[in-house]
């Protein structure tokens, strides 16, 4: 298949029952080949350049990503990641927070970068997100708590709900408990198909 023809693949794809197997498939066919990848960052970077976020291939191509399960789309996601701005809608940051742990502990280091940018900003947002659901998923690794521990005390309210998921870690008895024991010790996909709608 020519890149051209999987590029129409991509774009057919539509809601309904078969669209699980589809999103799969695509992702099986861009994990093994690279061309396919760089199909998939064509259509996000028309995504980003048109400002186009209610296109509903958005979510599918991310989806496509993730489930392709290689290096070469994490690092397709977060440039895609660093290039939203400050007017993106909450869900799409709410959905990269989601998706983005799949990576595991590869994600970390990204996920901490991002949690440098600029407070109130989605690429922020997103980084703080990845790590509390990868806390919330049980995926931090311990020695990361105290990390995460300092960043969630200095934590400000931004406009893509991340405050929700920084008080559901905050109440989590593992974070209360080690994060207390670290921090005072040194002054530790999905089946789901999310679409993103009008906000």
């Amino acid at each position: 298949m020519t890149p051209t023809e999987y590029k129409q693949k991509v774009l057919t794809i539509s809601r309904g029952f078969q669209m699980s197997r589809d999103i799969e498939d695509c992702a099986q066919m861009a994990a093994k080949n690279p061309l396919y990848l760089s199909v998939l960052r064509s259509i996000l970077n028309e995504i980003v350049e048109n400002h186009d976020w209610q296109n509903p291939h958005c979510a599918r191509i991310l989806h496509i990503l993730i489930n392709s399960e290689t290096s070469g789309s994490l690092f397709h996601i977060l440039d895609f990641v660093k290039r939203l701005p400050e007017n993106v809608p909450f869900a799409l940051v709410e959905l990269l927070g989601s998706l983005l742990p799949s990576y595991k502990k590869i994600v970390l280091g990204p996920a901490k970068d991002l949690c440098e940018s600029e407070p109130g900003s989605p690429q922020r947002a997103v980084g703080i997100q990845t790590l509390c659901n990868l806390h919330l998923d049980g995926l931090l690794p311990g020695e990361n708590l105290p990390y995460l521990a300092d960043l969630l005390k200095g934590f400000e309210v931004d406009p893509f709900f991340t405050d929700y998921l920084v008080d559901l870690v905050r109440s989590t008895v593992s974070f209360r408990d080690r994060g207390k024991v670290t921090v005072e010790a040194a002054p530790d996909l999905t089946d789901i198909l999310i679409e993103i709608g009008d906000d």
